[in-house]
């Protein structure tokens, strides 16, 4: 409705019609409609890049990871990582070093080399994500635990399983600050990633003890049937 509206009322290069694009590409990524979501990404893109010409802005950068990581979800990786690679750039040309723009397409190409099976590479990415982050947060925050998380998920990959296991409780610790006595998913998901790296040990009682954990998270904030 908001598009339709937008349309009516302005030229056909408009930021605000490029911002519809944009967020209703964002309903369809959350709705699993990948192609859909491209659609409209792409639709996005084309506006800003028409507005902004040749110049370096953050909408177009941004639009950039919007796609790659809707290629992600497609399983093109090498496209992703063509999006992601083109949205650093800008972001790296815009922006002072230590800024979340960055730390976040450092991350998002960090996932996507996890993806093609390039775990060296991606553990590179993910590290230069997390020296951002715990330069420009504080220590107990969300993306700081997240980048533990996804280093953990890179190293299980790797075969070094107490190494993930270090980075696994490093982001279970600060969750556990940030949510307190609450049932949150990411303190579920840290429980299940630490139980799984238990079973990789061949630790099984431990594993065991984590999963239950988890489980008993899943129960209370999920119905019946869902798929955590």
């Amino acid at each position: 409705k908001s598009l339709k509206i937008r349309e009516k009322i302005y030229q056909e290069d408009h930021p605000d019609i490029a911002g519809s694009y944009m967020n209703i590409g964002s309903t369809y990524d959350s709705l699993g409609e990948f192609n859909k979501a491209l659609e409209y990404y792409e639709n996005s893109l084309k506006i800003y890049e028409k507005i902004y010409q040749e110049k370096d802005h953050p909408d177009i950068a941004m639009s950039y990871m919007n796609i790659g990581s809707t290629y992600d979800s497609l399983g093109e990786y090498n496209k992703a990582l063509e999006y992601h690679e083109k949205s650093l750039k800008i972001f790296e040309k815009i922006y002072q070093e230590d800024h979340p723009s960055i730390a976040g397409s450092y991350n998002n190409i960090g996932l996507t080399y996890d993806s093609l099976g390039e775990y060296n590479k991606a553990l590179e990415y993910k590290q230069k994500s997390l020296k951002i982050r715990e330069k420009i947060y504080q220590e107990d925050h969300p993306d700081i635990a997240g980048s533990y998380m996804n280093i953990g998920s890179t190293y299980d990959s790797l075969g070094e399983f107490n190494k993930a296991l270090e980075y696994y409780e490093n982001s279970l610790k600060i969750y556990e600050k940030i949510y307190q006595e609450k049932d949150h998913p990411d303190i579920a998901m840290s429980y299940m990633n630490i139980g799984s790296t238990y079973d990789s040990l061949g630790e099984y009682n431990k594993a065991l003890e984590y999963h239950e954990k988890s489980l008993k998270i899943f129960e209370k904030i999920y119905q019946e049937d869902h798929p955590s």
